[in-house]
């Protein structure tokens, strides 16, 4: 099959490093895919699509910021300024392609493409938890009348594209894996060459967006108590996020007296310089995770994983298996789970194999792209039998 996929790319977190995964699934299952970006981008994604081999179309596609407010409303009106041009783009790349499917990535790339919808069959995968109201409901059921079916990447996305207003018939679970049969072979390697003597400073990780949402402060005040009781420990904060945010985060971080034990990483592409040398991987969301990516990664890397019971993580971490569920920005729960892995690094380490074998079993890239193929299959034969 010859498949469009129309990618966000201003930065690449947890919803890109997906959409590369099941570019490149799709693409070593012997389909024709085309990345469609954005022109507005600070240029990694496009990176690794060449890295992949995988062909990249860039069209002015801006944001459509439904809630009212002076910058949204300017991202609006940028958008709706360059959509001529957008609309102009991607006709001309449907007539010379001429793909089969399209798989969109943001629902409001479908409003900007509405037109086009409906020629061929046309998927949204859905990564983000948009709040129920008038709104969006209106937005996912036009979306719903032009759209084969709705991705969601978890039980509980498919929970809250219902509550969205999205029919059930058109929700698909498709969850998505982290790396391939193959990267997960060399994944291995690192895990193994892993080790950790008594007395080692333990290590604590957190990964992906610096955000308030993502639990960071969570973190610091579980790390006070942490220090507070003698504990050997760093923080090793993997990722980028606003400015504003990240010097709030300082502050706090200072005034905690943990500066000394507090290690900003910054962004990083290499996934085994993230995870090679963690003990335990922290995922403190303080809201309703659509998938949790950064669980999956981890666990690959046969890393134990402390996270929310909350959104997609509870179906990627089994609680006191491949890791602990803690409630929700509570830090004193999460300080004592990181003391029972400090203390156990036997079990901390058999939660991390079992993680690890999680992950081969239910989160690999051909598991998912096969799912997606078939979901594919399906439409596209449908449509050539109405047609």
């Amino acid at each position: 099959m010859k498949i469009l996929m129309v990618c966000t790319s201003w930065r690449v977190f947890g919803a890109e490093a997906m959409s590369l995964n099941i570019l490149s699934g799709l693409r070593e299952r012997g389909h024709e895919v085309v990345a469609v970006t954005s022109t507005w981008t600070d240029g990694e994604f496009g990176r690794r699509l060449v890295s992949l081999g995988l062909r990249e179309v860039r069209l002015p596609m801006g944001a459509l910021v439904l809630r009212p407010s002076p910058r949204g409303l300017w991202w609006t009106a940028n958008a709706l300024a360059y959509l001529p041009s957008v609309w102009r783009g991607f006709s001309r790349l449907a007539k010379s392609f001429r793909p089969d499917a399209v798989i969109l990535t943001n629902p409001r790339q479908g409003l900007l493409l509405y037109p086009f919808l409906g020629r061929r069959p046309a998927f949204l995968i859905e990564h983000s938890d948009k709040a129920v109201n008038f709104p969006n409901r209106k937005m996912y059921r036009l979306l719903g009348r032009k759209l084969a079916n709705f991705i969601a990447t978890s039980d509980q996305m498919a929970r809250h594209l219902s509550k969205l207003g999205v029919t059930p018939e058109k929700i698909r679970v498709i969850k998505i894996g982290a790396f391939s049969e193959t990267k997960l072979r060399e994944v291995d390697q690192v895990a193994a060459a892993r080790g950790r003597e008594a007395g080692d400073v333990f290590r604590i990780g957190i990964a992906g967006q610096i955000s308030a949402h993502k639990g960071h402060d969570c973190l610091v005040q579980a790390a006070e108590r942490l220090k507070a009781r003698g504990r050997n420990f760093v923080v090793e904060v993997f990722g980028s996020g606003s400015t504003e945010y990240v010097e709030r985060l300082k502050g706090k971080i200072a005034a905690a007296g943990l500066n000394g034990c507090w290690r900003w990483m910054g962004y990083e592409s290499d996934l085994s310089r993230v995870y090679g040398n963690l003990d335990v991987c922290a995922v403190p969301s303080c809201f309703d995770e659509p998938f949790g990516m950064v669980a999956v990664e981890a666990s690959a890397y046969g890393l134990p994983v402390i996270a929310s019971r909350r959104g997609g993580l509870p179906e990627i971490v089994v609680d006191g298996e491949t890791g602990w569920l803690v409630t929700s920005d509570a830090p004193a729960e999460l300080a004592a789970k990181l003391e029972w892995l400090m203390d156990d690094p036997v079990r901390a380490r058999a939660m991390g194999d079992a993680g690890r074998r999680r992950v081969r079993e239910l989160f690999t890239i051909e598991k998912t792209a096969a799912e997606i193929e078939s979901l594919l299959r399906g439409a596209v034969g449908g449509a050539n039998q109405v047609s």
